[in-house]
């Protein structure tokens, strides 16, 4: 090998290795930027009540019959420690987002407010991320949000899917969505009480429960998947909550973790299909 090919060689790795570590060290919101650019993704502003909410829209095989899926994160990162709040709630490792990838149907992923890069917001405080994550307040803003979405684009069906947090608000909003046809929550927060108590955790103050509110339209389908090897939201917290429900079906699988979902998504998919 030459001198200047040796060069050009130690040149390329160090331009990999740098590349490598800007993304490394990129913040979460440039990591879920960066992620829905290389996926296609346009990423829309839309304003709520009084939180602007960031989306990230894919729009393939669009007609008037078609299901639109809107995917819901989870809580992301609202505490550092017990005793030290998060600047910024934004997960680095959007699941929901991920599982969006390995969907066909037109999707929607809506951001939480404040999170995304929107946490500097007037109307933002870190009790809209810890104790009032899933408050009147933030449903309302993230109900007025879809709304605009759906009266945008015409939409006459959508599913809501929720992971976790995303799961709880998912369930909050639906009876508020006429167009709602489809409820999935994954490892789902069904009943925050059952869950800070199992925990230690500090009670979610104007937070609204699941386990507290009338159970869902019977016209809305609900498909509530948990998993045995979850310790963080098992079972035992989402099943009593379903058993009340109209149109449900608690689904509980061995393998995945809290957060392992995606390599089932494409399969859980071809069954939501099948009535």
């Amino acid at each position: 090998m030459d001198v200047f090919s040796a060069s050009l060689r130690k040149s390329s790795i160090l331009t990999i290795f740098t590349a490598s570590l800007v993304i490394a060290c990129a913040s979460p919101v440039t990591r879920n930027n960066q992620f829905a650019a290389d996926k296609g993704y346009i990423r829309v502003e839309i304003t709520g009540a009084g939180f602007t909410h960031v989306t990230y829209q894919s729009h393939q095989n669009v007609n008037t019959n078609t299901m639109w899926h809107i995917y819901i994160e989870g809580d992301g990162n609202p505490w550092i420690s017990k005793k030290f709040v998060a600047t910024d709630p934004t997960t680095a490792t959007p699941l929901m987002l991920r599982l969006m990838s390995d969907d066909k149907n037109p999707a929607i992923y809506l951001g939480r407010p404040c999170y995304l890069g929107m946490r500097n917001e007037p109307a933002c405080n870190p009790l809209h991320w810890t104790h009032q994550r899933y408050s009147q307040q933030v449903v309302t803003s993230m109900v007025v949000a879809l709304k605009t979405i759906i009266d945008h684009y015409q939409i006459k069906n959508i599913a809501l899917f929720g992971h976790s947090g995303g799961g709880t608000l998912a369930m909050l909003m639906a009876n508020n969505i006429p167009e709602t046809r489809l409820v999935v929550t994954l490892a789902g927060n069904l009943d925050i009480q059952a869950w800070t108590q199992r925990h230690g955790y500090s009670a979610l103050t104007d937070s609204l429960n699941p386990a507290d509110q009338a159970p869902l339209s019977s016209s809305i389908r609900q498909r509530h998947y948990a998993s045995v090897n979850d310790n963080n939201i098992p079972a035992a917290i989402i099943r009593p909550v379903v058993a009340r429900q109209y149109n449900a079906k608690f689904i509980i699988m061995e393998k995945p973790d809290h957060n392992g979902w995606q390599q089932f998504w494409p399969k859980i998919l071809r069954q939501l299909k099948q009535k």
